[in-house]
């Protein structure tokens, strides 16, 4: 789940739970990590986090994947369940049950935990390919001066309408090949941080989604990297598509603009009206070739017009309690 909430940092929005089936085929490059064997020695070479509201079940395909490729780069995982429920988990996965639905809270609760070199942000929907976690310690290591590296989605549930409208609605541009960055700030799912780029944030929700990343990304402190490639499954059907753009952008724009002024916000408003759904649209047809027919790029549409509709609302009214309900 991201949230970009400035005027030149349209959302992206966040993702749910759908359960998954992993497939094979989404390798990544063979990696090097020559300078890392000293910290997987001494250190915690990278921490996954995972904010979910689900329980252990749902989540236990998505840590058969993660947890053996954490093993192998010496680092670990932490869950932040809101449900409140435990789970039968042991190193590498710590597992923090909480009782809060809020995303948000969530994900900055995991992270205040995590001793990681790198920070790596997993979802309960979102199935780690091949390689990842040694792809993403592998490109902070190319990339010793960039405080986040942007990887790349694969869409897992494409068979149906909504489940391709919904993916071209937030990750379009965040496929491979990705040579170069998009034109605006990724999601969430494909970002990994060093340490030292968290530092700075504030604690509060959404300190991370509607501050730091849209920050980072207007510095030019992000690089691309295709070779990291997570399958994202998430299909609810169309009206819960819809629904979340909705609250995920409200959520988003909510937190963002809280410290704006009566014009600061006005500021924004033009921007989402004027700018943000024209390149929506345009990230769609450009990544058309995703799509199977025109009924994909209606529903892109009307989801546009939901993350619209949300972030106009977020701008002015505030999150309210979207953080509660963006899955």
């Amino acid at each position: 789940m991201t949230a970009q909430g400035r005027p030149e940092a349209g959302p992206a929005p966040p993702p749910a739970h759908s359960e998954p089936r992993p497939r094979s085929g989404l390798g990544s490059r063979p990696v090097g990590l020559a300078g890392y064997h000293e910290r997987q020695a001494h250190g915690c070479t990278i921490t996954v986090v995972v904010a979910t509201r689900d329980g252990y079940e749902q989540l236990a395909p998505i840590l058969d994947a993660l947890v053996p490729q954490v093993d192998d780069v010496g680092g670990e995982v932490i869950v932040a369940c809101g449900s409140g429920r435990g789970a039968p988990v042991g190193p590498p996965v710590t597992w923090l049950a909480v009782d809060d639905v809020n995303l948000l809270n969530l994900r900055r609760l995991a992270v205040a935990r995590a001793r990681g070199d790198i920070i790596a942000f997993g979802e309960d929907h979102l199935v780690p390919g091949p390689g990842w976690c040694a792809a993403v310690v592998r490109a902070h290591a190319e990339h010793p001066a960039a405080a986040a590296v942007v990887g790349c989605l694969a869409n897992g549930t494409d068979r149906t309408v909504s489940g391709r409208a919904n993916f071209l609605g937030f990750a379009a541009p965040f496929t491979s090949p990705m040579p170069i960055l998009p034109t605006r700030p990724p999601p969430v799912s494909v970002l990994s941080f060093k340490r030292q780029a968290l530092d700075g944030v504030d604690g509060n929700a959404g300190c991370i989604e509607s501050a730091l990343l849209p920050q980072l990304f207007r510095e030019g402190r992000m690089v691309p990297d295709d070779r990291i490639v997570g399958l994202h499954y998430q299909d609810h059907g169309w009206r819960w598509s819809v629904a979340n753009a909705f609250v995920n952008a409200r959520a988003n724009y909510g937190y963002s603009a809280s410290a704006l002024d009566p014009a600061g916000r006005r500021g924004v408003a033009r921007w989402i009206t004027t700018r943000m759904v024209p390149r929506q649209w345009r990230e769609a047809r450009a990544a058309r070739h995703l799509s199977r027919g025109p009924g994909d790029l209606v529903l892109v549409a009307v989801i546009n017009a939901a993350t619209a509709t949300g972030a106009l609302t977020g701008t002015f009214a505030g999150p309210g309690r979207a953080a509660e309900r963006v899955a």
